[in-house]
């Protein structure tokens, strides 16, 4: 029987078998995770046209959840890191506990509505899992759902509410934009240098960046030292490329510093 679930408060779908069937790409530079049909802004707005749900309708920063309108089977989303860390530092790890039960989602009527996006971040130690949840204090407890919508990707819900979601693998799916990913894992070296990129640039650290700290910029400085000494691989240096261009946009204050 489906189970009635809801994305965000009064929006009601109901499980299905069709799930999402798109492989996820995580935009290193917006921070967000992408499955959709979508592979540049013209189909995105295609996309946007062509199904319902949630939107980031003017830069509002808004997560999408995208429906087809013929059957209101989810088809696509966008979803945002979260700039916050847990308050534990083990955060929802537990939700990797969690039965995973596959597959879809479908609304029960045609709306549209606004979805925020998720409150805070963790990522696991060897740069497995990237999970963002809806607080910051979350404890599973047997009224948890953890549903794979898609190869890599679940959602969680706690009594029928979606707090979560949860990405395996994240530096294999690294892109610039809209590219495709590609479709075999990466150095574990790789992995780690995401976990550890992920816990700079995210606050305090992110304005610690803003203002130039010189521990910030040392410790991205040996990250990506230790990046370009694995096997080259377009994700490594899309990572590489994010490092530098945050360097370069805000500069460390400490005089005669230098890229290691």
């Amino acid at each position: 029987m489906a189970k009635r679930l809801e994305i965000v408060e009064g929006v009601l779908v109901r499980s299905a078998r069709e799930r999402i069937p798109y492989t996820p790409r995580y935009s290193v530079s917006g921070l967000f995770v992408t499955l959709g049909p979508h592979v540049d802004l013209a189909s995105h707005e295609q996309l946007l046209s062509s199904t319902f749900g949630s939107a980031d309708w003017l830069w509002s920063g808004d997560d999408e959840f995208r429906f087809e309108k013929a059957n209101r089977i989810l088809t696509g989303v966008k979803l945002g890191t979260a700039e916050e860390g847990p308050v534990d530092a083990r955060g929802p790890a537990a939700w990797l506990d969690l039965p995973c039960i596959s597959g879809g989602l479908q609304a029960e009527s045609e709306e549209d509505f606004a979805a925020c996006p998720m409150a805070s971040r963790w990522v696991s130690d060897d740069g497995r899992w990237l999970i963002c949840a809806a607080g910051r204090e979350l404890t599973p407890t047997a009224a948890f759902l953890r549903l794979r919508v898609a190869e890599f990707l679940d959602f969680v819900f706690a009594d029928g509410v979606l707090v979560g979601w949860i990405l395996e693998s994240p530096a294999r799916f690294l892109v610039r934009e809209w590219e495709s990913p590609p479709g075999v894992d990466c150095d574990p070296v790789l992995n780690v240098g995401l976990r550890e990129f992920l816990s700079i640039v995210v606050e305090p650290g992110i304005e610690a960046l803003q203002e130039g700290n010189p521990l910030v910029h040392s410790s991205l400085a040996r990250l990506r030292g230790r990046l370009a000494r694995i096997p080259a691989d377009s994700r490594r240096d899309i990572l590489i490329e994010r490092i530098d261009d945050l360097t370069e946009e805000w500069p460390s204050s400490s005089p005669g510093s230098k890229r290691a």
